[in-house]
C-alpha cells in the first residue's frame, strides 16, 4: 500500500501488535519500524556483502562464528538449512501421559474443543499441535495430568534406556523434569527414579510437574551430580540405567531461544565441554556392570557430542559406546536439534 504515509503505518502496526503476543513488545515495535522509515527515507541500505557466509550472517541475524563452525560441521547446503531454520516458528509438541488416557482419546477431546492436532510420526506418545494456543494451561487435560510439553526429539531420548519396572533408575541433571516423568511413564511409575539437580528452583518446578501428572516413583534430590559418590557412597553400582542429559550450549534450541545465539562463544563451549566430561567420569563409577547409560545433549556442537564421547570411550578402555544418533533441525522437521548416545560396559 504504497500510499500509505509511513507514520500511520507504523501507528496501526502498533496498535495491532498490542492485541498479539507482542503487546509487551510494542514500544520495540514502534522504536524498530520508526527507525526503519527514518533510513529508508533517507536511503540508507545496507551494504551486502559477496562473501556467502557474511552474507547469511547478515540475512539470518546469526553469529558469524557460528555460522562458519555449522559450515564446518555440515556442509553450506545443510549449514545454511539448520540456521533458517532456527528463524522459523517451533512446534509445541505434547507428550500423552499413557498412564492416564491415549493419542486416540486425547486428539479426540482436542477435536471436540477446535483444537487442531496431530500424532508425530515415530513417537508412542507424541502430539503437536497445529494451532497456536493462546495459553498452554489452558488446554484440555492440563490440570488432569492428561500432557506435558516436550520437543519431540526430546521425546525420543527416555525411551533409548529401554527403562523397566521395577529398576533403579538415575536421572542426573533432571530439573524441570520432562525426562523424569517420561521414564516414569515407560515403566507405569513402577521403578525407582532419583531425579538429580543442583537448583532447588527447577526441582521445585520438576515436583510440581510429578503432582500434576500423578507420578509416585520418582524421588527428587538437591546436589551436584558430580559429587554423588561423596554424597552416597551407596550409589556406587547401584543404577540399572542412568540418564545423564549434560548442560550444553542448546545450539539446537536456538528457534525456542533465538537471544541465546548472542551468547555464545567458543569459550563458553568449552567450559562446558569440560563440564560434560567430569559429569560423565563421576557418574559412570554409579552403574551396575550389566547397565546402561544414555548421554544426551540438545546441542548440535560436535565437541559436546560425538567427539567428547569417542574420546571418553578412548579414554575409558573399560566402556564401549553401543550406538549414537544426532537430530538436526531443518526447514522439514519443527523439533530441535539433540544428540544421544549410549553406552554400556564391555561384557
Amino acid at each position: 500500500m504504497d500510499k500509505i504515509p509511513f507514520p500511520a503505518a507504523i501507528s496501526t502496526t502498533v496498535e495491532v501488535a498490542k492485541k498479539t503476543d507482542l503487546n509487551g513488545l510494542a514500544g520495540t515495535v514502534n522504536a524498530i519500524l520508526r527507525n526503519a522509515s527514518r533510513k529508508f527515507e533517507q536511503k540508507i541500505f545496507p551494504e551486502l556483502s559477496s562473501d556467502r557466509k557474511e552474507r547469511i550472517s547478515y540475512l539470518e541475524s546469526f553469529p558469524l562464528w557460528l555460522v562458519k563452525d555449522l559450515y564446518k560441521w555440515v556442509g553450506n547446503r545443510e549449514g545454511e538449512n539448520i540456521i533458517k531454520a532456527f528463524n522459523k516458528k517451533p512446534s509445541i509438541d505434547l507428550r500423552i501421559n499413557q498412564l492416564k488416557t491415549n493419542l486416540d482419546n486425547f486428539l479426540k477431546v482436542l477435536h471436540e474443543n477446535n483444537i487442531d492436532a496431530e500424532i508425530i510420526n515415530d513417537l508412542h506418545n507424541g502430539i503437536t499441535l497445529k494451532s497456536n494456543p493462546r495459553s498452554i494451561k489452558n488446554l484440555p487435560g492440563f490440570s488432569d495430568g492428561l500432557w506435558t510439553i516436550q520437543d519431540r526429539s526430546s521425546q525420543w531420548i527416555a525411551p533409548l534406556l529401554n527403562p523397566k519396572e521395577g529398576e533403579k533408575i538415575l536421572d542426573a541433571c533432571a530439573a524441570p523434569g520432562s525426562k523424569s516423568t517420561h521414564l516414569a511413564e515407560l515403566t507405569n511409575d513402577s521403578a525407582e527414579i532419583i531425579a538429580v539437580d543442583r537448583s532447588a528452583k527447577r526441582l521445585k518446578i520438576l515436583q510440581s510437574n510429578l503432582e500434576r501428572l500423578n507420578l509416585k516413583s520418582v524421588s527428587t534430590l538437591k546436589a551436584d551430580a558430580t559429587s554423588l559418590i561423596e554424597l552416597n557412597p551407596k550409589f556406587i553400582s547401584y543404577f540399572d540405567k542412568i540418564l545423564l542429559d549434560a548442560p550444553c550450549s542448546g545450539i539446537g534450541t536456538l528457534s525456542r531461544n533465538p537471544d541465546s545465539r548472542w551468547s555464545l562463544s567458543k569459550e563458553k563451549i568449552k567450559s562446558l565441554t569440560l563440564l560434560q566430561e567430569k559429569l560423565l567420569e563421576s557418574i559412570f563409577p554409579l552403574l551396575k556392570k550389566d547397565g546402561t547409560l544414555v548421554y544426551s545433549t540438545c546441542t548440535i556442537c560436535p565437541d559436546e557430542n560425538n567427539l567428547l564421547i569417542e574420546r571418553f570411550i578412548e579414554k575409558n578402555k573399560t566402556l564401549k559406546l553401543v550406538s549414537q544418533k544426532q537430530i538436526l533441525p531443518s526447514l522439514d522437521n519443527p523439533g530441535d536439534g539433540f544428540y544421544s548416545a549410549i553406552i554400556s560396559y564391555k561384557s
